[in-house]
Parts: C-alpha cells; structure tokens; sequence
C-alpha cells in the first residue's frame, strides 16, 4: 500500500468514525467551517465569537461551539425592533471564569447596539453535579457544579446589558449515551428574517422576537 492509498484508507475511516458520532447537520457544519463559509462561526475552547444579521442580508448565519465536556458555553443573543441581530458565544472551562468574563465583556462592548435592543436573552449550556428535587414542582432536576461562577456569569451579562436580559440555565450531564450523536455541541442559527434558534445535543428553543405564524 502507497503513501496515497493509506491516506485514502484514513480518510474512509475518518468519515465512518464521524458518521456514528455526528448528526447529517453537524457533519455539514464542520464542513462548511473548514471551507471558510463566511456564514459559519466556530468557537473553539477558550474563544469566544460573535456574529450580527440584518433584515437585509441574504444568508443565514451560524455561530457554533463543540466539545463541551465540564466547559461553560455562554450564548448571549439580543433582537432589536428593525430585526437586527447580534450572537455572542462564549466556550471555557470553569476555571477560565475570568477569562470567560472578559471576553463576554469584550464582546458585547463592541457590539454596543446590543445594549439598545428590544430582547435580551442569554444561554448558560453548563454541566451538571447529580439531582435534587424540586420543593415547587416535585420534580427531580440535574443539580449546577459550578453555580458561584454561573452567578459570575450572569452578573456580568446583566451589568453589561441591564437587568431585563432572560436567563436560562441548561445543565448537561457528561456521561455518554450509547449511540448519541453531537455529544458537546451548542449551535446558533440566525436568519435575517424569521426565527433565531438555539440546538444543544440535548434541548432546544427559540431566541428573539417570537414568531406567532
């Protein structure tokens, strides 16, 4: 076997390997960021990125992170009344929580629009320390391992962008289920029109202005 047949042999076995790991989507946005999209924005660990979409462009924009294992991801996403949209993704490890805050500071300083705008939502993707049960509901929810830094977080986010911004906390676990795809992943996807939207490997919502049709 050649130089040349045992890379083609890599690359076959490379592509096996990410089919059982990666959904379709994930697999084309990994995809599209080694090509360059100008559309796609990958945030690796210890990064952050930002991403802004008008009414008037013409494609849709991703902002997207992986390999959350332990790691903070922080999606800070406002709305103004023209439909302007601006993303902030945030990916560390708890023990960056200073470096986490500047650059989320950073971020939204050179975005200074955000501050103005109509809806202010921010995602914590987190990870998770065991249960406890909820006195309110009865129901048993995944505990926070980190929740000063979390508090950290949002403290900044809320000085930052005032004290309207909607919170929500999405704690993971790290341990792997058989046969799950996308395991780590957090992606952001802002049309210029429409519905922005959030994916984890294991939720999802809407940001924004809510559509009603």
């Amino acid at each position: 076997m050649d130089s040349e047949e045992e890379e083609e042999l890599r690359r076959m076995n490379q592509l096996k390997k990410r089919k059982k790991t990666r959904s379709p989507e994930l697999q084309e946005l990994w995809e599209r960021t080694e090509a360059n999209d100008p559309n796609v924005e990958q945030v690796g660990m210890c990064q952050g990125g930002s991403v802004e979409v008008s009414p008037d462009d013409e494609h849709e924009k991703i902002i997207w992170t992986f390999g959350l294992g332990g790691c903070f991801s922080t999606l800070v996403f406002t709305e103004d009344e023209k439909g302007h949209k601006t993303a902030v993704l945030t990916h560390f490890d708890p023990m960056g929580i200073s470096d986490n805050i500047n650059e989320l500071k950073r971020l939204i300083r050179v975005n200074p629009a955000m501050k103005k705008s109509k809806h202010k939502q921010s995602v914590l993707v987190l990870s998770a320390e065991g249960f406890e049960k909820n006195p309110e509901t009865g129901k048993w929810e995944e505990c926070i391992r980190d929740q000063k830094e979390v508090d950290m977080l949002i403290a900044t986010i809320q000085d930052e962008l005032g004290a309207d911004v909607e919170v929500e906390l999405k704690a993971y676990s790290e341990a792997r289920i058989i046969g799950e795809k996308d395991h780590g992943s957090f992606i952001v996807r802002i049309p210029p029109k429409g519905q922005a939207t959030y994916k984890t490997w294991f939720s999802q919502g809407q940001l924004g202005k809510i559509d009603e049709d």
